[in-house]
Parts: C-alpha cells; sequence; structure tokens
C-alpha cells in the first residue's frame, strides 16, 4: 500500500489511520476539503472505511457532506 500513514493490525486484516494532535477547530478539519480528498483515496483500497469520533456537527450537516455515510 502506497500511504504511509495508514497502520496495519497484528492480523494484517485491519488498517487504520491514527489521531493526530488535537486542534483548537475539530469541524474546520471536516469542512476544509482535506478529509474528503483523504476519503476519495482510500475507498477504492477499502470494502469499508469507518471514522471513529466524537460528533461534531450536526447529523443533517454531515450527511449533506457526505451522503453515502452511514451514521452509527
Amino acid at each position: 500500500m502506497k500511504y504511509r500513514i495508514i497502520q496495519h493490525g497484528q492480523d494484517g486484516n485491519l488498517c487504520f489511520i491514527p489521531g493526530g494532535k488535537e486542534v483548537a477547530n475539530p469541524s474546520e478539519l471536516l469542512l476544509n476539503g482535506r478529509l474528503k480528498t483523504l476519503l476519495e483515496r482510500v475507498a477504492p483500497i477499502f470494502d469499508w472505511v469507518i471514522l471513529d469520533s466524537p460528533p461534531l456537527l450536526p447529523a443533517g450537516t454531515m450527511q449533506a457532506c457526505w451522503p453515502t455515510m452511514l451514521m452509527v
């Protein structure tokens, strides 16, 4: 895999990107376009892409950003 930020779990079937530094405005990270670019790049590689984060925006806003997102 050509992405250096992607880490591999012990069994090799789980890959993850560890969290970075804490930022003052987390919603900015979602709305600046870089997350969308990352998801577009990794989507063809993986069957599932799971984002684990605390709720940052109302559900309707998130659905508008990524209409194919399944929110749990």
